[in-house]
């Protein structure tokens, strides 16, 4: 007889057919067998647990006792809605009291998870999260700050283009060129990205000024209703040409006026709970709400 996740079966480890089996709709990609097991080489060990109604994948990297959640991904959310005390307690103590979870924007409502993780003695640290919800986009030109109205007048009366491409290597060498030329690090090959795109649906984007790149963008389909910003960055010999401003209302443009998307999300401007003050200021100028991000970790 197949076991049953009740509400009274307590938290064990599962098989990860079993896991699909029991959790065939997940809160986000990031949330799925196929994005843990497409990265299960970056840990020692996963983890597909399940019990008191719930269920949630968690992993080891090498040479560190703590268990995480996500171990490869921007935040993990627990699957089903079953009885959050009780799971975070056997989750706890799976974990040998080594545990760190990663919650998505406060836009879902994890809040139960959270602070039933709070009460088993984690505690929290909240990121800045921002996002864009499709039907803001309507009064763009009012919810953007007074500078980037300036700056979306001006690169809209440019000649730029915008166009969706499958061009991946295009897109990674913007990327590349950009990234090196500030110094900034690159969390994924080309070779990542592209097999990533088996598990996540990726959409990819040229700004382009006659002709010649000037930008790209990397948009990942999370769930039926949420798009992520993933990468986006202007070619350096047109940086001065402000194209990330023309991107973002392109992006945002292009998802508000798809029938489907509900919220346009650009992602953390913070690390462990510290700010990065210009790049909250550049997302909360593009009308974005700045919802929190909180990761609960033990000491």
């Amino acid at each position: 007889m197949a076991w049953v996740n009740s509400l009274s079966e307590p938290l064990r480890r599962v098989t990860a057919e079993e896991y699909r089996a029991l959790f065939p709709q997940v809160p986000t990609v990031f949330d799925s067998v196929d994005f843990a097991l497409l990265n299960a080489a970056k840990a020692e060990d996963v983890a597909f647990l399940a019990g008191r109604g719930m269920g949630i994948i968690v992993g080891r990297r090498r040479g560190d006792q703590l268990w995480r959640a996500p171990f490869s991904a921007p935040y993990a959310s627990p699957a089903g809605n079953g009885d959050a005390r009780a799971f975070a307690r056997e989750l706890l103590a799976f974990c040998g009291g080594h545990l760190k979870v990663t919650l998505p924007p406060e836009y879902r409502d994890f809040s139960a998870f959270a602070n039933a993780l709070e009460e088993c003695g984690l505690h929290r640290i909240n990121d800045f999260s921002f996002h864009l919800p499709a039907e803001r986009f309507a009064r763009y030109m009012e919810v953007i700050s007074r500078q980037r109205l300036r700056y979306t007048r001006k690169v809209l009366a440019m000649p730029f283009t915008f166009e969706q491409t499958d061009d991946i290597s295009l897109f990674y060498r913007v990327l590349s060129e950009h990234h090196h030329g500030l110094g900034y690090y690159i969390a994924m090959t080309e070779d990542e990205i592209r097999a990533t795109t088996a598990v996540v649906p990726t959409d990819f984007f040229v700004a382009r000024l006659e002709g010649e790149v000037a930008g790209v963008a990397m948009m990942d389909r999370v769930s039926d209703d949420v798009i992520q910003m993933i990468h986006w960055c202007d070619a350096l010999n047109f940086r001065h040409l402000r194209p990330t401003t023309y991107i973002a209302y392109n992006i945002f443009r292009h998802y508000a006026t798809d029938g489907r998307t509900r919220i346009i999300d650009l992602g953390p401007a913070s690390t462990d709970g510290i700010p990065n003050t210009g790049l909250v200021d550049f997302k909360l100028s593009l009308g974005t709400i700045q919802t929190l991000k909180p990761t609960l970790v033990t000491d």
